[in-house]
């Protein structure tokens, strides 16, 4: 196991870092090999799930090779191995800051709105909230980092999603509780006993014949009086040292009046701890003080590596689905767009049939009254015409009857002449035939004349009627 197993792949790596930072921290992080590595893993509950999803020998593989590498020790071979796990991202910083200061504050004006519960504690608990300040105050503020614009990028996709912080980190308050009441009781004790050395005239004043008989506050508010109350008091505790004792007192506050605090603030104040132990020469107390400092450091830096984890995967993930949200906000718009559509043009074609409907329905007898109303005035203008040619017929019949009148007239004259000359010729036959009739008288011709004569008389009489006929 003297390299990372290639078998795992990059992703498991990183799950088994994130997972086992908390377990192979402090001490275990450098000091740990073969069955020490197993016994850490198979007690942490915690890890069964991942020792099921992965494998328990590849897992004790990659822990191996993580540990060879140093990198569950040192936080920069970690950001080299697995830079995905610490995104430079000022904002985040700066949002998680100004919630450590807002909840800081918040149990700050808890400490103040607590009524103390005797004159001894009224001086110490008066100047909580200053204390608390303090505490406040000695964080530090995030520097400035250089981003790529693709980091730039994601970071602007991730503030325009909203989702649950996981910040500010806080510990199970039973193991704040547990934290914060055992160091109340060492610093109880290094004052105690700095107390028998320096101060030996107190501890007969105040009858306090044990490290139980006097509370945090009430050491504090003694120290707060400064040298010229007790000659034997470090300078450290005078008044430079002000803030540190108030500091120092909130330890107490938090621990008797179980105020949540964050887990950094856990953090701050054994800091706070390991300094005033160091100032009053307790060096073995101020060393485990300060060892159980950096094991909650290592166990806050591995919880925040998890937070951060967790946030990064579900904006990644929110990411995704926003993007999916997006298409298919523009794919309802489409849709919705569509249908708005299809309807103005079924709309357009349903007006389009009722209009042609009205048109047959109502201009069908219309046309007919107008068709009728045309036929009428055809009818008029041919009643028109034929009348115009009754009338040209009319005059061309008088015309006509004129001209047949004057040949009529003509033929009665014609008439008049020829019965005129008939009336003459019979004159002239007649008298013709009487002077015959006198000639005859007058020869007495024989009868065979006579019979010649009347044969000839005969077609002359018959050509007179010939001619009477022709004519």
């Amino acid at each position: 196991m003297g390299k990372i197993n290639e078998k795992a792949s990059r992703e498991e790596r990183r799950r088994v870092y994130v997972q086992c930072r908390p377990v192979f921290s402090g001490e275990n992080a450098h000091e740990c090999r073969g069955k020490k590595i197993i016994a850490l893993v198979e007690e942490s509950d915690s890890l069964h799930p991942l020792l099921r999803e992965i494998g328990k020998d590849k897992v004790l593989q990659t822990i191996q090779g993580l540990l060879d590498k140093g990198i569950f020790g040192s936080e920069l071979r970690a950001k080299v191995e697995f830079p995905e796990l610490f995104p430079p991202s000022p904002h985040h910083d700066a949002e998680r800051h100004t919630s450590e200061l807002s909840t800081a504050r918040s149990t700050a004006e808890a400490l103040s709105e607590t009524p103390p519960h005797s004159d001894k504690e009224r001086g110490s608990a008066a100047g909580s909230e200053a204390g608390n300040k303090s505490v406040m105050d000695t964080s530090v503020e995030p520097e400035p980092r250089t981003r790529s614009k693709s980091q730039e990028k994601v970071e602007e996709d991730r503030l325009s999603i909203r989702y649950p912080s996981l910040y500010p980190a806080y510990l199970l308050y039973q193991a704040q509780h547990l934290i914060v009441n055992k160091a109340q009781q060492v610093l109880e004790e290094c004052c105690f006993d700095f107390a028998t050395v320096s101060m030996p005239g107190l501890l007969q004043e105040k009858k306090w014949e044990c490290a139980a008989a006097a509370e945090l506050t009430d050491w504090t508010s003694m120290f707060l009086k400064g040298k010229s109350r007790w000659p034997g008091l470090p300078k450290e505790l005078g008044e430079e040292g002000r803030e540190l004792l108030l500091e120092v007192a909130s330890i107490r506050h938090t621990a008797v009046h179980r105020l949540p605090t964050t887990a950094k603030g856990v953090c701050r104040l054994l800091e706070s701890a390991v300094k005033f132990a160091q100032i009053l020469g307790d060096d073995t107390r101020a060393d485990q003080l300060d060892k159980l400092r950096t094991e909650l450091s290592s166990k806050i830096k591995a919880m925040e590596l998890n937070k951060n984890t967790l946030e990064d995967t579900l904006a990644s993930e929110l990411q995704a689905i926003q993007e999916q949200r997006k298409g298919l906000d523009e794919k309802e718009a489409r849709l919705i767009q569509a249908m708005l559509q299809d309807d103005m043009d079924n709309k357009a074609l349903i007006g389009q049939s009722l209009e042609e409907s009205v048109r047959k329905t109502f201009n069908k007898h219309g046309g007919d009254d107008q068709e009728e109303g045309e036929d009428d005035e055809k009818e008029n203008e041919d009643d028109k015409e034929e009348s115009d040619d009754d009338k040209k017929e009319s005059e061309d019949d008088r015309e006509d009857n004129g001209t047949e009148d004057g040949r009529k007239e003509e033929g009665e004259d014609g008439k008049e002449d020829d019965g005129t000359e008939d009336g003459r010729k019979e004159e002239d036959g007649r008298k013709e035939e009487g002077e015959e009739e006198v000639a005859a008288i007058g020869r007495k011709p024989d009868a065979g004349a006579e019979e010649a004569g009347f044969k000839e008389g005969g077609r002359v009489e018959s050509g007179k009627v010939e001619d009477v006929d022709g004519a």
